[in-house]
């Protein structure tokens, strides 16, 4: 964002003590080249628990912003907040404008759209794991905007969606859930597709896993289009799937010489994106593999109940891309790119389904979700000594096949042709 003006304001406010959540109240201008943003804004919040220790601004070449009337240099991207006293009466209030690029690649405008998926960066935000937000939005005549709900909780900033929108679809779940479609003009989702999409989130209520809201916005947008990637990104009550993964044209390259479908991959990514409102947003946990890998075993888990045949397609993946990472374990690794993410997305999911083949998977789904209730971000020793107590006949299990990839044949772990079978009911 280039040309920022970074104002500082304290009002004087009845204090209580209370988790630091910060409060961003936007005003977005998308200019007709959908390239652009002029955005002006506010942030509220401190707190009596610590408060922010970083405000990150972005890292445009231009800016001009200051702090309590001190003039910073235009370069610094980071601003420590030393001086900020959360201790003191009264909350704190930043106030920023400035106009800047809608860049790629959290950001990127194709054809007649633009979007901006989480940790954008496209206004001035301090270091906290929740955020809300309201927004408002003005966009070139024609257009829509497809966003979050206001006020609702975010952990990764904030989505959007500006495109020429159809008219909205509604669909009501079990659970008192509904489900609202905003699709582009001209695209229309595969309907077996959208079905299970629907499918997994009524999954997802049968297990218990309760949302913080009643409404989910879904929205395509063309991510990753020339490529044929297949793709999801959620944010506070959004998601934004790629029109690959809803039915257009994708490509899976050399997986398709391994037997596994394309729609296999598009099932896969349905059911573990809305996963992440629960495991990414409301349980986080140390190691990578705590939010991506558990997304990707219970998806792959609900898949062998709607298409056996396609659920054993994902487990030739995961099994084909744990042999090519060696002997290294996914424990106790944060999330990461590379090496770290091939390990939480595909050999940890792996490893949880040789569990669940042992345990039972409606099983081990269940002591997952009452564990990160307790904890909602434990580290692996913490969750192995639950694991212990829940399963003292298994109590080295968990650790046992994280450390060595496989599931150790004894009398007390049957072989897979014998364990419990993951349950045969779906929605």
């Amino acid at each position: 964002m280039k040309m920022f003006v970074l104002l500082f304001m304290s009002t004087l406010t009845s204090w209580a003590a209370r988790p630091y959540t910060p409060y961003y109240d936007l005003v977005l201008k998308i200019l007709p080249d959908l390239k652009s943003v002029h955005l002006k804004g506010e942030l509220q919040g401190c707190s009596a628990q610590g408060g922010p220790k970083m405000l990150y601004v972005p890292s445009s070449p231009v800016f001009r912003m200051s702090l309590n009337g001190k003039e910073f240099a235009s370069h610094l991207g980071e601003i420590h907040l030393d001086d900020w006293n959360c201790y003191e009466e009264g909350d704190q209030r930043f106030l920023f404008e400035g106009q800047g690029r809608l860049a790629h690649p959290r950001c990127e405008t194709r054809e007649d759209e633009v979007y901006c998926l989480n940790n954008s960066l496209i206004h001035p935000v301090v270091d906290s794991g929740r955020q809300r937000f309201e927004a408002r939005f003005e966009v070139p005549e024609g257009f829509s905007v497809l966003k979050p709900s206001d006020g609702s909780l975010h952990h990764h900033g904030y989505s959007f969606q500006v495109a020429r929108l159809q008219e909205e679809e509604k669909v009501s779940l079990p659970g008192n859930l509904d489900v609202e479609f905003f699709w582009p003009q001209g695209f229309t989702p595969k309907k077996h597709l959208l079905d299970y999409l629907l499918a997994s989130l009524g999954f997802a209520h049968k297990i218990g896993l309760g949302l913080p809201f009643q409404t989910i916005r879904v929205g395509a947008i063309r991510r990753g289009q020339e490529k044929g990637e297949i793709s999801g990104s959620p944010a506070g009550n959004l998601l934004l799937f790629s029109r690959t993964a809803l039915g257009d044209p994708a490509s899976v390259g050399s997986l398709q010489a391994l037997g596994i479908s394309t729609d296999a991959m598009r099932k896969l990514v349905l059911g573990h994106e809305p996963l992440h409102f629960f495991f990414a947003a409301e349980f986080r946990g140390r190691d990578g593999w705590m939010t991506e890998g558990i997304s990707n075993y219970i998806s792959t888990v609900f898949l062998m109940q709607k298409s056996p045949s396609e659920g054993e397609e994902i487990l030739k993946l995961l099994e084909y891309v744990n042999s090519q990472l060696g002997p290294q374990s996914p424990m106790n690794l944060p999330y990461g790119g590379g090496r770290n993410y091939l390990l939480a997305y595909y050999r940890a999911p792996l490893l949880l389904y040789r569990i669940g083949e042992v345990l039972g998977h409606e099983t081990l789904i269940q002591f997952l979700m009452n564990s990160f209730r307790k904890n909602p971000d434990p580290d692996f020793a913490s969750l192995h000594q639950d694991f212990q107590a829940q399963f003292p006949q298994h109590r080295n299990l968990l650790r046992t096949v994280f450390e060595t990839g496989s599931v150790p044949q004894t009398d007390e772990n049957p072989t897979p042709s014998t364990a419990a079978s993951p349950p045969q009911t779906a929605p």
